[in-house]
C-alpha cells in the first residue's frame, strides 16, 4: 500500500492528501511543472489523516507532478490540472434578447 492518497484527479483549484501510516508525522508538499520547475509548495505541516491543499487556481490546466516527503516516506503522482468551473460572458446585442434568455 502507498503511504499517501492525493484526490481528486482531475482537480481545479484544490487538491485531498490522505496520509495511510500512522509513524507519518510531518509531511512537505510540492507541485512541480512537466519540465521539473517547483510551482507550489507547503512548508512541513502536521499530517495526520487528510489534509486539504488548496489555492491551485492560478494554474494554468495541465499535467504536474506532485511529490510528498516524510522521513524515509516519499511519494510521487501525476496530477492533471482541470479548468475552473466559470461562468462564460457572452455578449449580447440588445436588451430584448437579455429578457428572452432571463425568461
Amino acid at each position: 500500500e502507498s503511504a499517501f492518497s492525493v484526490w481528486p484527479n482531475p482537480c481545479r483549484d484544490k487538491l485531498t492528501i490522505e496520509n495511510h501510516f500512522p509513524d507519518v508525522r510531518s509531511v512537505t508538499f510540492q507541485l512541480y511543472n512537466i519540465t521539473g520547475s517547483l510551482l507550489f509548495s507547503c512548508a512541513p505541516f502536521p499530517l495526520n489523516g487528510r489534509r486539504e491543499i488548496s489555492g491551485l487556481g492560478f494554474l494554468p490546466p495541465g499535467v504536474y507532478c506532485c511529490t510528498i516527503r516524510s522521513g524515509s516516506h516519499s511519494f510521487v503522482q501525476k496530477v492533471v490540472k482541470i479548468p475552473d468551473a466559470g461562468f462564460k460572458l457572452i455578449k449580447l446585442a440588445s436588451l430584448s434578447e437579455m429578457q428572452e434568455i432571463i425568461f
